[in-house]
């Protein structure tokens, strides 16, 4: 009989004899989450000699990999998965096959990526990134089949006043992109349900075209799951006229191909009452205005994934819009006049790129071209006294747009500490439009005809520099503009060519666990708009019209933020102070007409610099599992100068805004109670008073969880109501609206997703799509 210790031995010499044997071996492990012990599937084992990539596998849904035939040597094991931080692991004189169990991933807490305030544990409501804020749209009840409007109006730090007009920080100079790149489109013609988040961008990077006091980032949804999706949304509003909104959207992906298309349709028609007393002239303007909207917006879009390091693109959307509008205006109960407006909007978005990740997922190139095309695009406007068919002034709009954009962008990780990105853009813009003037008796502007030409060139650079020491963090960048602006209006023309610089700075650090601060600086400018360059005059009320200024020239800003966050235990706060300095500013001029006295012109004119500050609060409490309450406080201080019957005014005023989102579980059911408050705001001919309002918002899923059902109430008590007083040397008036804030909206949405659909497995799709070319993140 052999004795244990010889079946030891033996195992010993035959295990020795098989290692002297081999000459490859294997490693093989398990990734798992630090916190949550779960495994991380589709995570990147790279296995690294001499600074190259030897070999590469993903973990599988279990979290496990497998490397083979791997020769005696000296190596460096790296596991990357989004939203981690890389592992490295040193793999010295490998002479045997090597197992690695629980290889710990951490969850990847970016110094410049400071959450303000996080959602539940399955919405991220709000969070700031690099000098922006991310509202995600679909995790807001109150957003459930809503228009853009009242979506906006339930974002922090953007104001809608009773006109639709949106400003940020005190400021309308406020520019709206889709998925990064401009638009021309209204923002009533997207689809909500198809809306992931909106991008607040107070701080631009260098990436960013320079032109805005701040940028609206709206991002579209991108399906991304196997098989066939379908998701349909309906939704019915009751104010004082009733409105309708529907969508559906269907995506297809089968091997490397994605296929996405959807079709959207609003039909509305809404109220807006005012009333305007002048004391002083002894004037009482009543008006009445209903808008008609029709919107009709069809997208359709291909993805081609070539391999896992190349994609090509390309989408295509078409969008028609004919809204009308008619307002009437009863002066002292005698004369009562009518404006009659139509528009014919339709125009063409084509998007085409090609996308590359060259040497991991933060070494890639894109590059992509955009063009927007506006063919036969009509404007009329009719003025009338008495009856609308008696027409005392006619204007007839017709014109096309064109605009194309070129991008190369390129980024590469010089190590897992700093990255750099650069590139380059360049835009070109064409407006064409032709006014007829055939007004009857009207003194103020008599019979002419404009032919408009305008067109602007841009070509810009861009380099950014990002990097973190320790608990700190840097991003510096610097873009360059050269823009040649051409304006021609019949036989003047009013041209304008410049060249500027534009830095921007990002410095954070995280002080501890619960602590944070940020500061940054950056450089911008505000282009006038083509509209604000014409001479077409504007029919605004019986006693005011506009007429825009074609000398306009650029406001150039510079502005600096510094916040502060703290979070522990389900608490957030967050504390943003800012100031912004404008040079040139682009001011509203009010003087009276030459031809009638009781008729003001409003236009605009540059300005000496203006100065404004801040402060921004935002809290976050989770209560308990059922209840949590978000609040926001936006204070905006500014010193503003215009000019009013030839007199240079000068106002310094503060305004500032109140918002409480209140939001609580109930088993299935979800509620939501927001409220708002604005308080005084000064303009320099005069103030409004503060006003409010208080929404309420339900939701639900049905269909076993494939739909949902959502209720809303806007403006529960009819407290939205804002009133004016305008004060100056020739007027005081005291004014008040009435908009159709009081609604009651209904939204269902369906999902049906195919038998056959899944998840893609391929982390390459998500990881190449993680950007565009302005690093927006999708």
């Amino acid at each position: 009989m052999i004795s244990k210790y010889g079946i030891n031995l033996l195992i010993i010499f035959l295990f020795s004899i098989n290692t002297y044997a081999q000459t490859t071996f294997s490693i093989e492990g398990l990734i798992v989450d630090q916190e949550k012990k779960t495994p991380v599937e589709l995570s990147t084992i790279s296995l690294i000699l001499k600074d190259k990539i030897f070999k590469k596998v993903n973990s599988d849904k279990e979290g496990k990999f497998l490397l083979k035939e791997i020769e005696k040597g000296n190596y460096v094991l790296k596991v990357q998965s989004p939203g981690y931080i890389d592992l490295l692991i040193p793999i010295n004189d490998l002479s045997a096959n090597l197992v690695l169990n629980n290889l710990l991933l951490e969850e990847k807490i970016e110094s410049l990526d400071e959450v303000i305030i996080e959602g539940s544990s399955n919405d991220k409501l709000i969070e700031r990134k690099n000098g922006k804020v991310i509202v995600r749209v679909d995790a807001d009840i109150m957003n459930k089949g809503a228009s853009m409007i009242d979506i906006m109006e339930n974002i922090p730090l953007v104001d809608v006043d009773e006109n639709g007009t949106i400003s940020m920080r005190g400021s309308t100079d406020v520019r709206v992109y889709i998925n990064g790149k401009p638009t021309q489109r209204s923002l009533d013609q997207l689809s909500p349900v198809n809306i992931s988040k909106v991008e607040l961008i107070t701080s631009p990077s260098a990436k960013w075209d320079a032109d805005g006091s701040s940028i609206i980032n709206v991002i579209m949804k991108k399906n991304r799951e196997r098989g066939l999706n379908i998701n349909g949304n309906f939704t019915y509003t009751q104010g004082i006229f009733s409105k309708y909104r529907s969508s559906l959207s269907a995506n297809y992906t089968v091997d490397k191909f994605s296929f996405n298309s959807s079709i959207s349709h609003n039909k509305s028609k809404n109220y807006f009452e005012g009333r305007t007393e002048d004391f002083l002239n002894n004037i009482l303007q009543i008006t009445e205005n209903i808008n008609r909207a029709d919107d009709l917006s069809f997208n359709f879009g291909v993805d081609y994934f070539l391999n896992d390091n190349n994609q090509f693109f390309v989408n295509y959307n078409r969008s028609f819009s004919s809204p009308e509008a008619i307002s009437s205006f009863d002066v002292n109960t005698t004369t009562r006049s009518f404006h009659e407006t139509d528009y014919d909007y339709n125009n063409h978005n084509l998007n085409v790129g090609y996308k590359k990740i060259l040497d991991g997922e933060n070494h890639f190139l894109d590059i992509e071209a955009y063009f927007v095309w506006s063919p036969n695009e009509s404007e009329s406007e009719k003025i009338s006294e008495g009856t609308i068919g008696n027409n005392t002034l006619l204007y007839d709009y017709n014109g096309s747009g064109n605009l194309a954009q070129f991008n190369i962008d390129y980024q590469k990780e010089i190590s897992s500490k700093h990255s750099i990105d650069l590139g380059v853009q360049s835009s070109f813009q064409d407006i064409d439009q032709f006014l007829e003037n055939t007004s009857i008796n009207n003194p103020t502007f008599p019979d002419f005809a404009l032919d408009y030409k305008f067109s602007r060139d841009i070509i810009a650079g861009y380099f950014n520099y990002n990097g973190t020491f320790d608990k700190w963090s840097l991003s510096a960048g610097l873009r360059t503009e050269y823009v040649k602006r051409d304006l021609g209006l019949n036989n003047e023309n009013f041209d304008y060519d410049y060249t500027q610089f534009y830095p921007s700075v990002f410095v954070s650090n995280t002080i501890n666990d619960t602590n944070s601060i940020s500061f940054n600086y950056n450089r911008r400018l505000v282009r006038p708009q083509h509209w604000q360059l014409t001479t077409i005059p504007k029919y605004f009320s019986p006693t005011s019209f506009a007429v825009r200024n074609p000398e306009l020239q650029p406001s150039y800003i510079n502005a600096v933020e510094l916040y502060h966050t703290y979070r522990k235990n389900g608490f957030t706060l967050s504390t943003t102070a800012y100031f912004k300095n404008m040079n040139d500013r682009i001011s509203h001029i009010q003087r009276p007409s030459d031809a009638n006295s009781d008729i003001y012109i409003f236009t605009l004119e540059n300005i000496e610099s203006d100065n404004s500050y801040g402060l921004e609060v935002y809290t976050r409490w989770k209560i308990n599992n059922w209840y949590t309450t978000t609040n926001t406080i936006d204070a905006n201080n500014a010193v503003i100068r215009t000019i009013i019957d030839s007199e240079i005014i000068e106002r310094d005023f503060t305004s500032y805004y109140l918002r409480s989102y209140n939001r609580f579980k109930w088993k299935k059911h979800n509620f939501q109670l927001n409220f708002r408050y604005k308080g005084n705001a000064v303009f320099p001919q005069g103030k409004r008073n503060p006003y409010g309002k208080v929404d309420f918002g339900y939701s639900k899923r049905i269909f076993n969880g494939n739909g949902n059902l959502a209720v809303q109430v806007y403006d529960i008590f009819n407290t939205y109501n804002p009133e004016y007083e305008i004060r100056t040397d020739n007027a005081y008036r005291l004014g008040k609206f009435e908009p159709e804030s009081r609604r009651l909206r209904i939204s269902i949405s369906y999902n049906f997703k195919s038998n056959k659909t899944k998840n893609i497995k391929r982390k390459k799709r998500n990881s190449i799509e993680r950007r565009d070319v302005n690093g927006v993140q999708f």
